[in-house]
């Protein structure tokens, strides 16, 4: 067997329901005068509950199935939200669709409550498709719901499995003439999985996870394709991609900024990596083999992660990689800008002395951190090196924040500072974090650093209150509109400014260690276990 899908039964095997169902069983039967311990009603929590009803308590069918009606009086807006997964079931679930397999949900469950507690518990994109029944409980049924969702999933028997707890997993899956895998920390009683035809019963999701890995089978070679250059030499990506012989084939392009270029370069991706070119969800939703989009950059709000989220995509990132590189950008662009090298030198060549170029020091400055993560952190570091005075603000704060760096609310820390560095990542909260009015709380001094992204800023209004000599300076190595720059952009004719055209994060130490970060991505997800993930 060759296995590609994987289904699963909900109740028991998914999420944990026995306090839900018990506590509704328990409010039906007070409903007919009759008082029971939660712990004699554990037998209900798997089907079926009609004739456990009768079993149980000796009732005729009309009244086990006006007891069914009062279960779910109660069940429906009450007992669905006492459920939740099981201990370690999303990082199966995460593991399983990274090594390739379809997921769906088969369940006798209505199908609107099992898209409930699957939003609730962040596990609906684990799922490719989720079937239910209409009103649930008709488990004699089962074989009709794995029916239509191998439909759904364009599966088709030799390639499917059905994961459940009960024996109506497992006389459904027969009927349907696909396996059934058992779990033993579902509901079902000892012996019965096997009894009714099981081809395998597990007891721990690691058993699970392993057993289904060999009932997939040996990969395919995976197609991974390079959508931009990594910034490192034809012989070091040769190497890397040398490590994954036999299990991914890789095909390189240069970068496009055209969307249909873009989906017929990767139409048929297993794989992508990419570093700072915009991926709009367009191309991910045109791209149906599409299961990694490894990021070679730390900010990720170029690529279209909805689109991705929507489609189960795992993303990876190589967060981390570029710290050394930006915070020493940082802080030359700021040296250069106080000794105000890129003049002197022009004088120098020039034939000319210092006159009028006199600069000022870093010791006794007050620098301001907007952003603790690595590389506001280590920016910070290399201030306090110079003997600054460090404020720093974050979104949180952070208690791991070096013990020299003063944790300020961002106004204090613009009216206090003489630099100020930016290091936020881009979201909707930071977006124009750095306007007019922020701007106008900054002393007339100030020098403004922007190394994180273009958007933090309002441009227009920096170019203005540079033009009007509210501020100091500004060194920018981000921009809204990624370089090359047009001569639309205000800064580059704004007085007392450092412009980079994005090289903050380009060095050779840092593309290296940026190529082996994305590839390490990429062999972690080959083995089921991604790492670097964003969220």
């Amino acid at each position: 067997m060759r296995l590609k899908t994987v289904l699963f039964d909900f109740d028991g095997t998914v999420f944990d329901t026995v306090e839900g169902i018990t506590k509704s069983i328990q409010y039906a039967l007070r409903k007919h005068g009759r008082e029971e311990p939660l712990e004699r009603l554990r037998c209900f929590a798997g089907p079926p509950i009609v004739e456990k009803f009768m079993e149980v308590f000796g009732l005729s069918e009309p009244e086990a199935e006006q007891h069914v009606i009062d279960f779910r009086e109660r069940y429906v807006p009450i007992g669905l939200y006492e459920s939740a997964p099981f201990p370690g079931i999303k990082e199966l679930l995460t593991q399983l669709r990274a090594a390739g397999l379809t997921l769906g949900v088969a369940t006798s469950k209505p199908q609107y409550a099992a898209e409930i507690l699957l939003r609730r518990a962040e596990l609906e994109h684990c799922f490719d498709v989720v079937v239910g029944s209409g009103s649930g409980l008709n488990n004699e049924q089962k074989w009709e719901i794995v029916t239509r969702a191998m439909g759904l999933c364009g599966s088709d028997p030799e390639n499917t499995v059905l994961v459940g707890d009960t024996k109506y997993d497992a006389i459904g899956a027969a009927r349907c003439g696909i396996p059934c895998v058992g779990v033993a920390w579902g509901y079902a009683e000892p012996g019965e999985l096997e009894a009714a035809g099981a081809c395998r019963v597990v007891k721990t999701m690691e058993e699970l996870k392993e057993f289904l890995t060999k009932m997939k089978g040996s990969e395919p070679v995976k197609k991974i394709v390079l959508m931009e250059g990594l910034g490192i030499s034809a012989a070091e990506l040769e190497a890397l991609e040398a490590e994954f012989a036999g299990e991914a084939e890789f095909v390189s392009y240069a970068r496009s900024a055209d969307t249909a270029t873009l989906i017929e370069e990767a139409k048929d991706a297993d794989g992508m990596i990419l570093a700072n070119m915009p991926l709009p969800a367009e191309v991910i939703r045109a791209c149906p083999k599409l299961k990694l989009i490894n990021i070679a950059f730390t900010g990720v709000d170029h690529v279209g992660l909805e689109a991705a989220r929507e489609r189960g995509i795992c993303v990876c990132n190589a967060s981390g990689y570029s710290t050394e590189a930006v915070a020493e950008l940082v802080l030359g662009t700021v040296l250069s800008f106080a000794r105000k090298l890129r003049q002197v030198e022009d004088r120098c060549r020039a034939g000319g002395v210092k006159d009028g170029l006199v600069g000022w020091e870093l010791r006794g400055k007050t620098v301001g951190i907007v952003g603790l993560g690595k590389i506001g952190t280590r920016t910070a570091e290399l201030f306090h090196a110079f003997g600054c005075r460090v404020l720093a603000h974050s979104r949180t704060v952070h208690a791991d924040a070096p013990d020299f760096a003063e944790q300020v609310e961002l106004e204090a820390l613009l009216r206090a500072s003489d630099i100020v560095s930016l290091h936020c990542p881009l979201t909707e909260a930071s977006r124009g974090l750095i306007g007019a009015r922020e701007l106008g709380l900054m002393k007339p001094t100030a020098l403004l650093v922007n190394a994180a992204r273009g958007p933090v800023v309002d441009e227009a209004a920096l170019a203005a209150a540079l033009e009007r000599g509210e501020l100091g300076g500004a060194c920018v190595d981000v921009f809204a509109k990624e370089p090359p720059l047009t001569g639309e952009q205000p800064l580059l004719r704004a007085p007392n400014t450092l412009v980079t055209p994005h090289v903050a994060f380009a060095t050779r130490e840092s593309m290296s260690l940026r190529a082996r970060i994305v590839f390490d991505n990429l062999r972690a997800w080959l083995d089921g276990a991604p790492i670097n993930l964003v969220p």
